[in-house]
């Protein structure tokens, strides 16, 4: 399996939400559902996340480059990924580099509540038919809270 990911593209919808909701100003960030897809030739898994949070501080603008947002920093990326291959039932080989840069999400007016869902193409050319994955996300915000890890269940490549 090649180690070498190119390319994470990523869409988002989102949609500000009533003040009476019951969201914490940590991130919340939970699995929905996957999609295989081909595009340009290249194969890529499209992950759905739901995420919500309260303050709305989800997303970073392109000059956000300051410390701790500098590029080389744990929080240049604002999504974090960390895949796991499986073989014999347990991770045999994990994966780094699928993180992204989420744009700034921050809603205008006062309520900044947000709640939506990401989805975070990641490609899997290196992968074979059959191959099993399993996939860690965490989403961080501009205070640098880190929502709890949304864990993929065993995710078997298809095509």
């Amino acid at each position: 399996m090649r180690k070498v990911f190119v390319g994470i593209f990523f869409f988002l919808v989102f949609s500000s939400c009533e003040n009476d909701n019951d969201f914490s100003d940590v991130p919340f960030l939970e699995y929905v559902s996957h999609e295989f897809k081909v595009k340009d030739e290249q194969r890529f898994i499209e992950m759905k996340l739901y995420f919500n949070d309260r303050d709305g501080n989800i997303g970073l603008e392109p000059w956000d480059t300051a410390a701790p947002f500098n590029q080389g920093s744990e929080y240049f990326n604002n999504l974090w990924v960390t895949a796991y291959l499986i073989r014999d039932g347990a991770p045999s080989d994990t994966f780094f580099g699928f993180d992204g840069r989420i744009p700034n999400l921050t809603p205008e007016g006062q309520n900044k509540s947000l709640e939506g869902n990401i989805f975070y193409d990641m490609p899997i050319d290196g992968l074979a038919i059959g191959d099993t994955m399993i996939y860690d996300f965490i989403l961080v915000d501009r205070d640098l809270n880190k929502s709890d890890t949304a864990t993929t269940p065993p995710i078997r490549i298809e095509q």
